[in-house]
């Protein structure tokens, strides 16, 4: 989570709004093992959103774009999508 240094010299008023999983396959078994253990051990903080690993997600910076640019109908455009809106529900939350 943030840790006390990260508090103490950046902002002691930051929190941490969740946890995010990234290079998701459900396809596979460590993906599944992974998420259920990260939901497990914290509780309500971990976001239901899972970005998809794509390989163009990892190109996508070093030729300066997004991933809406450079695969807009991809699932991980998708995902990211999906996570936005999650974050407005938890900042409206809150």
């Amino acid at each position: 989570m943030i840790d006390q240094q990260v508090k103490k010299i950046i902002n002691p008023q930051i929190e941490c709004l969740g946890i995010l999983i990234t290079f998701y396959n459900a396809n596979t078994n460590i993906s599944a093992a992974v998420a259920q253990d990260l939901e497990e051990t914290y509780k309500g903080q971990v976001f239901q959103t899972r970005i998809r690993h794509l390989t163009k997600l990892m190109e996508a910076p070093y030729l300066r774009q997004d991933i809406f640019q450079m695969a807009p109908g991809s699932g991980a455009a998708e995902d990211y999508l999906l996570l936005s809106k999650e974050i407005l529900q938890r900042l409206s939350d809150s």
